[in-house]
C-alpha cells in the first residue's frame, strides 16, 4: 500500500505539481497540503480554475466554504461518491487515497490529450517545416548556394574574387605578421603572453630553417629514401605547431583588441567625466552619430546582400531549366540530390530533439527513487487477476442459482395461484348451498390473506436485514476513520464566535440605519 501511494504521489509530481517538503506518502499529507496539492491539480486540468494556493488560518468560515467549492470541482470533474468540506478539513487516510488517485487519474488524462495534440500537430507538418521548427542549420541558406554544383560558374569577376581570397588565406596562413628581432614598435603594447606566442613562432622558422639547410648542404650523400619517413613525420609535428601558434595568436591578437578598446572606452568615459565644459548631450549625440552610420552601413549591406541573393537565385533558376533543357537525367539526379538534403536535415533535426529528449528523461530517471522490481508488480497484478477471475466465477455461479431459485419461485407462485383458483371456485359454488360452504369459504379466503401477509413480512424483513448490512459497514467506515472531535469542537465553537460576532455587527447597523431615519 505504501509504494502504491509512492507512486502516486512521483506520478502527480511528475505532471508538474509540486509536493511539499516531507510528504513520502499519502498518509503524510495534511488538509493543508492536501489543498495545496489539490488546487495546484485543478490549475494543470484547467487552466481557469482560480484556487489559492492555501488555506487561510484565520476564518473557518472561509475554509469551509473554500474546501466545498473545491468539492464542487472535483464532482465536476467525475468524482464518483460523495464528496463534501469534510473530506478536505477532516480526511481519513482512506479519503486521502482516493483523492491523489482522482487526481493522478485526471493529471494522466491531460497529458495524454496534450501529447495526441503535439503528435498530430507534428505528423501535419511537412519535413521543410519541421527543419524550421527546430532551427536552421549554421549558414545554411548561403552554404546551400555555395555548395550547389549549378553555381559552381565562374565569372572574370568571382574568379578575381577567389584569387585575392586565396592570397589572403595563403598570406594568413604561411606567415603570421610578426615583427622582427630588434624592431618592435613602441606605439604598440604587446602582452607577455602574446610575445611568448611570437618567440615560439620565431623559433619554429628558425627550425624550419635549419632543417631546410641540411637538406640541402648535410644530407646529400644520404639516400632521401631513408630519411623521408622521418622528414615527414618532422614536417607534419612542425605543421600542427605551426596551425595551434596561429591559432593562439590570432586569439591573443583578439583579446589584445577588445582590450585596447575597452582601454579606449574607458579613457573617453574619464574625459567626459572630467570635461565640465560640454554638456552630456553632446556626447550623447556623439556616440549616436556611429552608431546611426553603423546602422545606415548594415541597412546598405542587407540590400546589397537581398540584390544579390536575388540575382543569384535567377543565375540556379536559370542554370536549373537549361540542365532540365539539355540534361534531364542529371536534372532529376539533381532534384533527388536536393530532397536526400532535405530529409537529412530533417532527420538531424529529428535526432537532436530525441537526444534532448533522452537527457531530460534520464535526469529524471536518476532523480526517481528506487522501486521494486517489475517482476513484483507482475506478480502482484497476476495474483489480482486471478483473485478477480476466482471472484467472477463465484458471482457467476451464485447468480446462476439465484436465477433459478427465482424461476422455481414463480413456478410455485403460479402453481399456488391455479390450485387457490380452483379451490376458491369449488368452495364458492358449495357456499351457495349451506352455510358450512359459506364459513369454510370464510376460512380459505382468510388463509389466503394470512400467507400474502408472510410473504409480504419476509421481503420486508429482508430488506430491513440488507439496510442494516449497509448501515454496519458505514459504521464500520466512519469508526476507522481518524477524526479528531477536539478540532472539529474548536471548529464549531469559532463558527459560533463569528456567527455572533457578525449578528452583533448587523444589529449595530441596523440601528445606526434607523437612528439616521429617525433624524
Amino acid at each position: 500500500m505504501e509504494k502504491s501511494q509512492e507512486i502516486l504521489l512521483n506520478s502527480i509530481a511528475n505532471s508538474g505539481v509540486t509536493i511539499p517538503p516531507g510528504i513520502s506518502s499519502v498518509k503524510d499529507l495534511t488538509p493543508e497540503t492536501l489543498f495545496f496539492i489539490s488546487s495546484q491539480s485543478l490549475h494543470l486540468i484547467d487552466q481557469n480554475s482560480s484556487f489559492t494556493s492555501s488555506l487561510p488560518e484565520n476564518s473557518v468560515s472561509d475554509r469551509l466554504k473554500l474546501c466545498s467549492d473545491l468539492a464542487s470541482a472535483f464532482k465536476t470533474l467525475g468524482f464518483v461518491g460523495d464528496i463534501s468540506f469534510h473530506k478536505f478539513l477532516y480526511p481519513s487516510e482512506e479519503d486521502l487515497y482516493e483523492l491523489v488517485r482522482f487526481l493522478a487519474g485526471r493529471l494522466s488524462d491531460v497529458e495524454a490529450r496534450k501529447d495526441a495534440v503535439s503528435e498530430s500537430k507534428r505528423s501535419l507538418k511537412t519535413p521543410e517545416e519541421n527543419v524550421d521548427d527546430t532551427g536552421p542549420l549554421p549558414h545554411k541558406e548561403l552554404l546551400g548556394r555555395v555548395g550547389d554544383p549549378l553555381m559552381m560558374t565562374e565569372t572574370p569577376e568571382s574568379s578575381q574574387r577567389s584569387y585575392l581570397t586565396t592570397n589572403k588565406m595563403d598570406e594568413f596562413y604561411n606567415g603570421v605578421h610578426i615583427p622582427g628581432e630588434g624592431r618592435v614598435d613602441s606605439s604598440e603594447e604587446i602582452s607577455g603572453g602574446e610575445q611568448d606566442v611570437l618567440d615560439m613562432v620565431e623559433g619554429v622558422r628558425s627550425s624550419l630553417r635549419e632543417n631546410e639547410h641540411d637538406s640541402e648542404y648535410g644530407l646529400q650523400s644520404t639516400s632521401p629514401c631513408v630519411n623521408l619517413p622521418q622528414m615527414n613525420c618532422k614536417t607534419e609535428t612542425l605543421q600542427d605547431q605551426k596551425e595551434m601558434l596561429v591559432e593562439k595568436s590570432v586569439s591573443g591578437s583578439v583579446e589584445l583588441h577588445e582590450l585596447q578598446e575597452k582601454l579606449g572606452l574607458l579613457r573617453a568615459a574619464v574625459n567626459m567625466a572630467s570635461n565640465e565644459s560640454c554638456p552630456t548631450d553632446f556626447y550623447v549625440n556623439q556616440l549616436n552619430d556611429p552608431v546611426e552610420l553603423k546602422m545606415r552601413k548594415i541597412v546598405e549591406m542587407e540590400s546589397h546582400w537581398n540584390d544579390k541573393r536575388k540575382a543569384l537565385e535567377q543565375e540556379k533558376s536559370y542554370l536549373e531549366e537549361t540542365l532540365k533543357a539539355t540534361e534531364p537525367e542529371s536534372y532529376l539526379k539533381y532534384k533527388k540530390l536536393e530532397e536526400i538534403e532535405l530529409e537529412l536535415e530533417f532527420i538531424l533535426a529529428e535526432k537532436k530533439k530525441r537526444e534532448d529528449e533522452l537527457i531530460i528523461l534520464s535526469a529524471k530517471a536518476e532523480k526517481r527513487p528506487e522501486l521494486e522490481p517489475r517482476s513484483t508488480y507482475i506478480q502482484r497484478i497476476e495474483e489480482i487477476t486471478k483473485n478477480s477471475r476466482k471472484q467472477d466465477a463465484d458471482i457467476e455461479r451464485i447468480l446462476k442459482a439465484t436465477r433459478e431459485l427465482q424461476l422455481e419461485s414463480n413456478s410455485i407462485q403460479e402453481r399456488l395461484n391455479r390450485t387457490h383458483a380452483v379451490v376458491d371456485e369449488m368452495v364458492f359454488r358449495e357456499a351457495k348451498k349451506d352455510q358450512v360452504g359459506r364459513q369454510a369459504y370464510r376460512i380459505l379466503t382468510s388463509i389466503h390473506d394470512s400467507f400474502e401477509q408472510i410473504a409480504e413480512n419476509l421481503l420486508a424483513t429482508d430488506r430491513a436485514r440488507r439496510e442494516v448490512a449497509d448501515y454496519e459497514g458505514k459504521l464500520a467506515t466512519m469508526a476507522s476513520r481518524t477524526v479528531d472531535i477536539d478540532k472539529l469542537k474548536a471548529d464549531l465553537d469559532t463558527i459560533r464566535r463569528e456567527n455572533d460576532l457578525l449578528e452583533a455587527r448587523l444589529s449595530e447597523n441596523l440601528s445606526k440605519d434607523s437612528s439616521q431615519s429617525v433624524g
